[in-house]
């Protein structure tokens, strides 16, 4: 069977856009056609690709992605794309009118899928960091994989949001129904990070991105659900941060 080639551009060069493209560019069936970033303007290409993936700072996927998708392309951003739900709306409707897709990179979800994970009714994140990496940044960015989660047990339930504040050690505990969904993190002296769901490993030697990437492009991928995931997280971040005003 031949596989579909896909035309790709890919905006921002950060760390992580630079794994992600010597991932990607090994991909006989992704070819990338430019990399744009604050030196280069690649405009003129935009009508020869099929998706641009957004990989710039998380204060300018709001206003990126509503130039690409105003363009008519379908676009995969780093998460989050944004955490106000008014924004949120504004783009998928406009996705929706122009007729192309927005996906958001929520890899951990594919990983989770491939392994076969089964939740439990009860279960149990733990996600912890090296004491290298700056505590506010990876609450909101690498937590964020953890509320998406736990979309899967909570869908669009009711819940209840509990924090446990203890200096650099924090506790969530969601309470919908009669169960409860924990998710533990904290700094800690090791350089790897942790990454557990009912004391499972996430972090694997594996790299997913390359097919993960592909199957979005291909429709392989439940748009759907990647949607309902991303206001989940905007909904659990509203009761989070009201949590912390108190």
């Amino acid at each position: 069977m031949i596989k579909k080639k896909i035309n790709l551009g890919i905006i921002g060069f950060g760390s992580w856009g630079k794994r992600v493209f010597n991932v990607i560019k090994k991909n006989q069936n992704i070819k990338i056609l430019f990399i744009e970033t604050k030196k280069n303007d690649f405009s003129n290409m935009y009508h020869k690709v099929d998706w641009v993936y957004i990989v710039t700072p998380p204060n300018n996927h709001f206003e990126q992605v509503k130039k690409f998708l105003l363009l008519k392309l379908n676009v995969l951003c780093e998460k989050p794309l944004s955490f106000k739900k008014q924004e949120l709306v504004y783009l998928y409707d406009l996705a929706k009118k122009n007729k192309k897709k927005l996906f958001i990179n929520h890899i951990e979800f594919f990983k989770i899928n491939e392994k076969k994970f089964l939740y439990k009714k009860n279960n149990i994140i733990e996600n912890y960091f090296p004491l290298n990496l700056d505590y506010s940044e990876s609450f909101s960015r690498l937590l964020y994989h953890d509320f998406y989660l736990l979309y899967n047990c909570i869908k669009n339930q009711s819940f209840n949001l509990r924090l446990i504040d203890q200096k650099d050690n924090y506790e969530l505990e969601f309470k919908h129904k009669s169960l409860v969904q924990k998710i533990k993190t904290s700094l800690y002296k090791k350089k790897k990070r942790i990454h557990k769901i009912n004391n499972e490993n996430l972090v694997t030697n594996k790299d997913y991105i390359n097919e993960y990437f592909y199957s979005i492009f291909t429709s392989h991928q439940s748009y759907l659900i990647n949607k309902k995931q991303v206001f989940f997280v905007s909904k659990i971040y509203d009761k989070f941060m009201n949590i912390k005003k108190k």
